[in-house]
Formats: C-alpha cells, sequence, structure tokens
C-alpha cells in the first residue's frame, strides 16, 4: 500500500514543493498522480505474483515454518506477501 500510494503521493508532492502545481493546472497534476499511482500497483503486482522458483523458497515443503530461520527471515524480506498470505499455518500436534 505504501509503494502504491507513495509513488502518486511523491509526484504530487513533488510537483507542489518546485511549483509545478498550481491553481490552474491541479487536474492535470491529478492525472499525472492517478498515472504514476497506476503504474506503482502495476508493478506492485507484478513484483508479488507467485513465481515457480519462489515456492520451495517461500513456502517450504510443509509450509513457512518448515524452513530454517535465515530461509523464513530471507523469505519475510524477500516476499512479504507470499509469506503472511500464501502461507498455511504451522502443524498443530494433536497428542491426546
Amino acid at each position: 500500500v505504501l509503494e502504491v500510494i507513495g509513488g502518486a503521493g511523491a509526484i504530487w508532492g513533488g510537483a507542489e514543493v518546485f511549483t509545478l502545481r498550481t491553481a490552474n493546472n491541479l487536474p492535470l497534476w491529478r492525472w499525472i498522480s492517478v498515472g504514476v499511482g497506476i503504474f506503482c500497483i502495476l508493478r506492485f503486482c507484478i513484483q508479488n505474483l507467485p513465481q515457480q522458483q519462489d515456492l520451495g523458497d517461500t513456502i517450504g515443503p510443509a509450509g513457512p515454518w518448515s524452513l530454517p530461520l535465515a530461509a523464513r527471515l530471507r523469505a519475510v524480506c524477500d516476499h512479504p506477501f507470499h509469506y503472511f498470505v500464501r502461507a498455511k499455518p504451522p502443524p498443530v500436534d494433536n497428542k491426546d
């Protein structure tokens, strides 16, 4: 979310700081910001789409909790969407 809104907001705010945005051209800069926001959301989606080579490193054979600590941390940093959204909860031992 921050990557997408931050990209559009950077254009809007940058135009304000450099006094490019005036009362006469507000709609133009609004559309430029929307365009950059659309580009940023497409970039975010492409970056976070599951890819075949990511499955073993990110999810692990029995979910992300089966990965060693270093690989788990790398998976969280490299692909947080895969790790938190697609991951299964850790297995529960039912020893009753």
